[in-house]
């Protein structure tokens, strides 16, 4: 049974966060579990949690694995080394998958810093690194697992990066196949060009070129405190979006599915474009939701498809499939949901370019995804419960426009039928999971008197702080 839960991580979770080395995990885990060694003990019972989360009906306690192996963490971390980095992210991907632990935006920062601190965000050619061949490419995986890993989390939550890209200058992992890398080197080709067979580091590589992109957005975007010119924010946009596009054009196949079936998201046929989906809506947000300079119809539609692209693509791979629920699924579905929604009052355009099933069976997919989610993680049900109520007041607002009437400035005002009596209690039940800054502007929009989002704190307990 323990095999079939480290499979499962190795199959599901490696593909994308690849900082342990396969083999010379399946040797610890062949031979007995050494009590002089913490590093091992960790990274057994963390790899056998998150395979408890991926394959829940086999009945092991994924809370209790993770409790075991925080037995070991303060033996690790008064350590600096490789070690230590890897038995931090072994946590982190723990967190990223369940409502219990430590936060995954504390454990990347940690581990972020951890990598600083030993230099190994700076090129290793440039230092002449002496290292093996072996640790400078685990070095490397591990910092950038770490950076977006943290990188990932800031965006959700609209906090600042610890670690900018203009910062950085290591270089990527190798891109080669798994068992050409051991403790002696490489014993194999690299992937020198992109007709080649795609390699579980190209997949890796992609990610982590994508979730950099995101964390440029928000530095470029929404962190600068000093951009109010609506032109120069429209400016750095239209770059964001050229890189972006080149980013989608250098995709690789999609993936061979595991053996035993896919159980996370990044395997997908869709995580490719959905990823390229929240992007473009991560670029275009900032700009639909300024009133005082209003976005053209053409970047309302473009915000509006992708915001339908992401809740259909999230619910092809969710329902009725065993693969698993994440923090960031949530957290970009409800964002793509609430910006599909913002667009529908917003725009006259994107009214008349919406057919009306179309806005349902939109609506319905964001619907069921939050409310399967909730009723695994009691903290999505504000989530779910707040979109509820937005989504049948754009519906009755869609059968109103029809029929000529006007659309109100707001989708729910206090004092009127459909403003819910729970509607603050759901309201701050987001803020203390962590409310994104993508999704406190939207409902401030769509929300009479919901505050505007200087005044929601950022608090620093909850699922996802």
């Amino acid at each position: 049974m323990a095999v079939k839960l480290s499979n499962a991580y190795f199959q599901n979770i490696h593909t994308q966060y690849p900082f342990l080395p396969e083999a010379t995990f399946r040797t610890w885990e062949s031979t007995l579990k050494d009590p002089q060694r913490a590093i091992h003990n960790l990274n057994y019972d963390s790899v056998y949690a998150v395979g408890a989360l991926l394959l829940p009906h086999l009945g092991y306690s994924a809370e209790q694995l993770y409790v075991s192996a925080m037995l070991y963490i303060d033996d690790l971390l008064c350590h600096d080394n490789l070690e230590c980095i890897q038995a931090i992210l072994c946590c982190g991907t723990y967190s990223l998958r369940s409502f219990k632990g430590i936060s995954h935006w504390k454990l990347g920062g940690l581990a972020l810093r951890q990598c600083i601190n030993l230099g190994y965000h700076r090129s290793q050619k440039r230092l002449r690194s002496t290292a093996s061949q072996f640790q400078q490419e685990m070095q490397k995986r591990a910092f950038w697992c770490a950076y977006v890993l943290e990188c990932t989390a800031a965006v959700f939550l609209g906090r600042p990066l610890s670690l900018h890209l203009q910062e950085i200058d290591i270089e990527f992992p190798l891109d080669i196949e798994e068992s050409f890398l051991t403790p002696d080197g490489t014993c194999g080709p690299l992937r020198s060009s992109a007709t080649e067979r795609a390699t579980l580091m190209t997949h890796a590589i992609h990610g982590f070129r994508i979730r950099s992109l995101f964390g440029r957005i928000q530095s470029a975007l929404y962190s600068d405190c000093s951009l109010h010119d609506p032109e120069t924010r429209q400016a750095r946009g239209e770059q964001l979006v050229l890189e972006l596009e080149k980013w989608r054009a250098s995709a690789p196949p999609p993936m061979e599915p595991p053996a035993d079936g896919i159980l996370s998201f990044f395997m997908t046929t869709d995580w490719n474009e959905v990823s390229y989906n929240y992007a473009l809506l991560q670029i275009y947000r900032v700009q639909i939701a300024d009133r005082k300079n209003p976005a053209s119809d053409e970047m309302f539609l473009r915000c509006l498809n992708a915001a339908k692209n992401i809740c259909h693509g999230f619910h092809r791979q969710y329902f009725g499939k065993p693969t698993t629920y994440t923090w960031s699924a949530l957290h970009e579905m409800f964002l793509a949901g609430l910006t599909y929604i913002y667009c529908l009052w917003a725009s006259p355009a994107a009214r008349e370019a919406s057919r009306h099933d179309h806005v349902s069976r939109t609506c319905m997919d964001c619907t069921m995804f939050l409310v399967i989610l909730a009723e695994r993680w009691a903290d999505a049900a504000p989530y779910r419960d707040i979109f509820e109520v937005l989504a049948s007041r754009t519906m009755t607002m869609m059968a109103d426009s029809r029929q000529g009437n006007s659309v109100a400035p707001v989708a729910l005002v206090q004092g009127q039928d459909m403003y819910p009596e729970d509607l603050p209690q759901w309201m701050a039940g987001i803020s203390d999971t962590g409310l994104s800054i993508g999704a406190d502007w939207l409902l401030s929009e769509l929300i009479d008197e919901f505050p505007t989002p200087e005044h929601i704190p950022l608090l620093e307990e909850g699922g996802m702080s």
